[in-house]
């Protein structure tokens, strides 16, 4: 496991956000960890939030040197922190924001329907190794329903969605208890 980012909230809490290598990652490791810090830098208990982390596709077996790979349509977890030490999680196959306070219990959820896009597989330019290892996979029939959420310094939680455009997201905020403040 090895220290991605270092995050430091307004009420003074120091939080390490730790994440596994897939292709090394023991069984029962977590995939994705956020520790608290002392004020020396030391990890001071156990995890206060775990949550996955994106799946790698694996090669088939071949004489060439072929590693483990993502997509642009692989889910994964997105975490974000406001300003009070609160964490926002959401798995991106679907809007399902579900949010814990600065020790990590749980809060609330907010859950918003959205209509996810086709994926089409053909659109990708894949060699054809990575296409056999994808072939043993099952491909989702859809794009990932979230692309991105942030706090802005206000607390505001922006969530982009993925439309059928190729080009544009739909991007619109949220204010605490999850009210929509409108598309931008």
């Amino acid at each position: 496991m090895r220290g991605r980012n270092l995050i430091a909230t307004h009420t003074n809490q120091y939080i390490l956000h730790k994440q596994h290598f897939s292709a090394y990652r023991q069984e029962g490791d977590p995939l994705e960890a956020f520790y608290p810090l002392s004020k020396n830098g030391e990890i001071v208990s156990a995890p206060l939030l775990v949550v996955d982390r994106f799946p790698f596709y694996f090669p088939i077996e071949t004489d060439r040197l072929e590693l483990p790979f993502p997509m642009p349509f692989t889910r994964s977890s997105l975490v974000s922190f406001s300003r009070d030490g609160r964490f926002y999680t959401n798995w991106t196959d679907d809007f399902l924001i579900r949010i814990y306070d600065s020790e990590g219990e749980f809060e609330e959820v907010w859950y918003e329907s959205v209509t996810k896009s086709e994926l089409d597989m053909n659109i990708f330019e894949l060699s054809r190794f990575r296409e056999r290892s994808l072939a043993q996979y099952e491909m989702p029939e859809t794009w990932p329903a979230v692309h991105t959420m942030e706090l802005d310094d206000e607390d505001r939680l922006w969530v982009a969605t993925i439309t059928d455009s190729d080009f544009h997201l739909s991007v619109a905020g949220y204010q605490s208890g999850g009210t929509a403040s409108g598309p931008v």
